[in-house]
């Protein structure tokens, strides 16, 4: 389900069109049916699946905290993780993403803080963890970044983690902000046991840009500037 917000005449330079929020989890199993769970569109969002009764113990979950309810500042945080044990045959994969569409309708500066980290115990390729975070501009004809960052996918038994600030102005138009964290686990022959973990936390915040104040003039500009209008005062009193 897609969340689609009517621009209504607002004040704001900020319009939300698309709240595309979305946290996911995914069991699939050798001997029972496939295990899913999907959540939407709201500041509190949670999904988990469990390995049903009679398999090897497992899971996954995934979590997202955010609000876009102020359009001057928003943030999230969020969270996806697996874990397996037993014979082969289960998988588990999950995700969270902060995915929200949104319209400016003059010009803004913006500051984006994000901190990602992911890890993963496994081996042989059986695990995968992986966060990014990325703003795209999109205009009638093409659409590009704006910024990007993303770890590394990380595999078998490792980790990574990294933070980046953004900070410029958006002119009028469409742009697309997404921020995810995802993960993936097998549990095979070589591998029977492990887990994957991948968060990530934000801040997106705006001010209007107005326009470009005049100039302050120094008190010595004043002085000159308050001597030439006596003189001309005083010619064309003269007139």
């Amino acid at each position: 389900m897609t969340l689609v917000i009517t621009a209504a005449a607002s004040a704001d330079p900020i319009v939300i069109t698309r709240d595309n929020r979305i946290t996911s989890a995914i069991g699939k199993f050798t001997n029972a049916s496939p295990r899913e769970a999907i959540a939407q569109a709201n500041d509190a969002l949670v999904s988990t699946v469990m390995a049903p009764p009679g398999t090897s113990p497992g899971g996954a979950t995934a979590t997202l905290t955010s609000s876009i309810a102020d359009p001057l500042h928003w943030f999230g945080a969020g969270t996806a993780s697996t874990s397996w044990t037993g014979p082969a045959g289960s998988e588990y994969s999950t995700g969270a993403s902060f995915n929200t569409a949104f319209q400016v309708t003059s010009p803004v500066s913006y500051l984006f803080n994000v901190n990602l980290a992911a890890a993963s115990s496994g081996a042989f390729n059986t695990s995968r963890a992986e966060v990014d975070a990325f703003l795209i501009i999109e205009t009638p004809t093409s659409s590009g970044p704006v910024f990007s960052f993303f770890l590394p996918p990380v595999s078998e038994t490792n980790s990574s983690a990294g933070s980046r600030s953004f900070a410029g102005v958006l002119a009028p138009s469409n742009y697309h902000i997404f921020v995810n964290a995802g993960g993936r686990g097998l549990s095979s022959d070589q591998a029977r046991a492990g887990s994957t973990t991948a968060n990530f936390a934000f801040d997106f915040d705006f001010t209007p840009a107005g326009p470009t104040p005049a100039p302050t003039l120094e008190p010595a500009s004043l002085l000159l500037l308050g001597t030439a209008l006596a003189g001309v005062f005083a010619g064309n009193c003269r007139q």
